[in-house]
């Protein structure tokens, strides 16, 4: 198996890149869901940690948006927060390596926060995906946050100029669609002759 690790600025197009090659036959991990889904089973570990006040909905659940708001506004509770999740999510990533690691399926799996909580040697390959500035504050902006929001969070993570010379390869997602795709296609032709003919026996997306 190839295990190939995704990653770039928040805003920078990782889920577009990771659904395009899902559809050229990958298996994919979002860890970003996996998260969520983590969040649930951990609400009892979070809320001793952070107080029920203002991170729980009326129906009992840890609403995102007030926790993220929090978490990043203060870097000490979004410490916090990593230290609960990320062993988790990494058990989980690890768990579906070994899964699959006898065959000659290519495995990408979209981390946001790879390089920052040093995932990086878990990989054989790395891709960071770029796009501008204005581009990802744009994205960000459309997605309901406001400015402060936006560059508090673009600003929690390592500058892109850092992740691209730390990656194997660089997707440029500053173009069309069509671009990015042609981009994929690329570097998935380069595994596919690494890995076998077919590239994969997998079923697509897993988590």
């Amino acid at each position: 198996m190839k295990f190939i690790g995704l990653t770039g600025g928040i805003g920078s197009g990782k889920t577009t890149v990771r659904k395009f090659f899902e559809k050229l036959g990958a298996i994919t991990v979002d860890t970003d869901e996996i998260a969520h889904k983590k969040l649930k089973e951990l609400k009892e570990v979070i809320i001793r940690e952070f107080g029920k006040e203002g991170i729980v909905n009326k129906q009992g659940e840890i609403d995102r948006q007030k926790l993220g708001k929090i978490v990043f506004s203060r870097p000490e509770a979004r410490r916090k927060l990593e230290n609960i999740l990320h062993p988790v999510i990494k058990g989980e990533v690890l768990r579906l390596k070994e899964r699959y690691k006898n065959t000659d399926n290519i495995m990408v799996v979209e981390v946001p926060l790879l390089f920052e909580v040093g995932w990086d040697e878990l990989f054989d390959e790395i891709i960071v995906v770029k796009r501008n500035k204005e581009k990802r504050l744009r994205y960000l902006l459309n997605k309901g946050f406001s400015v402060e929001e936006a560059e508090k969070r673009m600003n929690s993570q390592w500058p892109l100029e850092i992740k691209e010379k730390l990656a194997h390869r660089v997707i440029d997602n500053n173009g069309d669609l069509e671009n990015v795709l042609s981009q994929v296609r690329k570097i998935w032709e380069d595994w596919k002759k690494e890995v076998g003919n077919n590239g994969r026996r997998g079923n697509g997306k897993t988590n």
